[in-house]
């Protein structure tokens, strides 16, 4: 599993992928905070993840409402087929929504 974020001047970039379990939530979150001080829009690829932890999830999840907060873009994109089943299946699909 990898994390990494790239920046450009108006936009951040995350990309996960593989299987993002909770070996990477400490990782993640260091990453989503640094994205968060650097108030740009973030776009999440999710393209290539094959599972979400839980944690991973949560993270997400809490960044997307602190880009909000701020006024500040947030997507996931591309988001799987399996992830978006996934996340349906658990009551999610606002997060989905919201964060394409």
């Amino acid at each position: 599993m990898a994390v990494s974020l790239d920046q450009s001047q108006s936009l951040c970039s995350l990309r996960l992928d593989g299987h993002a379990g909770i070996e990477v939530a400490e990782e993640l979150k260091f990453l989503l905070l640094q994205a968060v001080a650097m108030q740009k829009e973030l776009r999440v690829d999710l393209q290539d993840v094959t599972y979400l932890d839980s944690t991973v999830i949560q993270l997400l999840f809490a960044a997307q409402r602190r880009f909000l907060s701020l006024g500040v873009d947030f997507s996931l994109v591309p988001i799987p087929p399996g992830i978006i089943d996934s996340l349906a299946g658990v009551g999610l699909s606002g997060f989905l929504v919201r964060a394409q």
